[in-house]
């Protein structure tokens, strides 16, 4: 019983990565063809998938509260229950960002972040399942290594976006738009970092 204790709390982690990771995959469909899409279809569609993933991750803290035995501490688990649901938060933030500004064209600057936010996605996920086993794993340090990797590149892309932005836009509102796009796309990518930061740091406490 106790090893099925140990495992639900990991386990949990790892299943609520398919909310940020589908999130992730709508606002990647959105970005290669929005004006295929309604956006306010799409902004109701990325939010009940962060609606699910707030439910499941409240099934998780539920059961927390009643748990005598914990494989890690509670505060712990707590948080990087919150930073996993600040991944869907920041990807739901550029949607509602993009329906409410009424985006009819993608930059190629914007686009660029997409495929870190996919990576990073997958990355994750995969640092997660080796979560469970850290003290004997070979490779979540590699996965550490490669989500900075990833969160570096999304900072030199939202440099150079904002860069090129304010050099040859002379449109207070266009510019105003993307610099909010862009500083949210870059939020997603930053989310990343942070939760793979906060698994090491229960990493060292724990050995």
């Amino acid at each position: 019983m106790a090893r099925k204790n140990n495992d639900y709390y990991y386990d949990s982690f790892y299943q609520l990565m398919d909310y940020p990771c589908l999130g992730a995959k709508v606002l990647a469909s959105i970005m290669e063809d929005i004006e295929g899409y309604d956006m306010h279809e799409k902004l109701i569609e990325v939010h009940a998938i962060e609606h699910d993933g707030d439910v499941a991750k409240y099934d998780v803290t539920k059961r927390l509260v009643n748990e005598f035995i914990t494989p890690i501490e509670r505060e712990d688990i707590v948080m990087l229950l919150a930073q996993i649901d600040d991944i869907m938060d920041a990807i739901e933030d550029v949607v509602r960002l993009l329906s409410m500004y009424n985006i009819k064209h993608i930059k190629e600057d914007a686009k660029a972040f997409i495929p870190i936010i996919t990576q990073s996605c997958a990355v994750l996920k995969e640092t997660i399942l080796e979560f469970k086993q850290f003290r004997k794993s070979k490779t979540i340090k590699k996965h550490f290594l490669k989500l900075n990797e990833l969160e570096e590149k999304a900072d030199l892309i939202h440099y150079q976006a904002i860069k090129k932005l304010y050099q040859q836009s002379k449109d207070p509102i266009e510019i105003f738009t993307w610099t909010n796009i862009f500083e949210a796309l870059e939020n997603c990518c930053d989310q990343f970092k942070e939760v793979s930061e906060l698994i090491e740091m229960i990493m060292l406490k724990n050995t």
